[in-house]
């Protein structure tokens, strides 16, 4: 052999194999382990190739196993009354403790628990937050990420301000948050969407302190829920016609504004108007409300000018 081979070394492995190699079967499990572990001790280099890939290929797992289905993040993202008492307490089991990873913390605002939010919080928690009105500020610094579950006009709109803002000196913005709470059936379906007005502006860089998160359970009651919509509807009538306001973005339930160097225009002023218009009459998406926080939101508005619903009437 070493006649046919230049080096003995190239030649060993076919004459001088393992006997683990030439084993043909085992009587006993524990011979077939013994086995194994002679190989382990012969070949460590297999040993740390399959610890190299036991970590990665759980974590592929984990990753497949955490991918949800379309029905799924639809389903999540339907107001009802059974989701908002998941978001209720995702809330809930907010510590300080938790406040770097969940990126979010809570603060008292007439009474209720509202969010203050981070870039670093998550975009579907975000969103749950924004559907049932919990949300006071939310910070953006680099990017849109945390607002990605949005609208995409709403996202569209940001963009544009952010854009704005960073074409003449590159700053932090905030939104900032006057909104009222879902209202839902007997069951437990949504009747009316959260209403919300919402500033845009430059961050001013200071934060609000960290405030005891609030009985949640007022979340429900009538008069809460029709104190909420009233104070949504006093934001608007702060923008008049000579406000210096720009309407970024309206949905039936939603106004984004800002502050322009100009009086608001005709067209955004009509846009506005829209949206104030179910207020006035009590139409529109508040249309059903029930009975009580109706009567309730009447009372509430009833000295606005322009407000004039049946039951102002009756």
């Amino acid at each position: 052999m070493k006649g046919v081979y230049d080096a003995w070394k190239k030649a060993a492995p076919f004459t001088h194999q393992s006997k683990i190699v030439h084993k043909g079967g085992f009587s006993t499990l524990e011979e077939a382990k013994e086995s194994f572990r002679e190989y382990e001790a012969l070949h460590p280099e297999q040993t740390l190739k399959r610890a190299d890939k036991s970590p990665i290929q759980a974590q592929r797992t984990g990753i497949m196993r955490n991918i949800p289905t379309r029905a799924e993040i639809k389903e999540k993202k339907r107001v009802c009354r059974s989701n908002l008492r998941e978001t209720l307490n995702i809330v809930l089991n907010w510590t300080e403790e938790k406040r770097t990873n969940l990126g979010y913390y809570p603060i008292a605002k007439e009474q209720l628990t509202k969010l203050v939010i981070f870039p670093e919080a998550s975009p579907s928690d975000t969103y749950q937050f924004f559907q049932y009105g919990l949300i006071d500020t939310i910070l953006i610094f680099n990017d849109l990420k945390i607002i990605s579950e949005f609208p995409a006009g709403f996202v569209d709109a940001v963009k544009r301000f952010k854009n704005m803002i960073d074409n003449v000196n590159p700053r932090d913005i905030s939104l900032k948050f006057t909104n009222s709470q879902p209202i839902f059936n007997e069951e437990e379906e949504c009747l009316v969407p959260a209403h919300q007005v919402i500033f845009m502006s430059v961050f001013p860089g200071k934060f609000q302190p960290i405030d005891q998160i609030q009985d949640l359970a007022i979340y429900s009651h009538e008069g809460r829920l029709a104190s909420t919509l009233a104070r949504v509807f006093e934001r608007t009538q702060k923008i008049t016609r000579e406000s210096h306001t720009r309407i970024n973005y309206k949905s039936r339930n939603t106004l984004l504004v800002s502050s322009k160097r100009n009086e608001i225009e005709e067209r955004e002023m009509r846009l506005l108007v829209e949206f104030e218009s179910a207020f006035y009459n009590l139409s529109g998406l508040l249309e059903k409300l029930p009975e009580g926080i109706k009567r309730n939101l009447c009372y509430l508005i009833k000295d606005r000018e322009d407000h004039k619903c049946q039951l102002c009437a009756s």
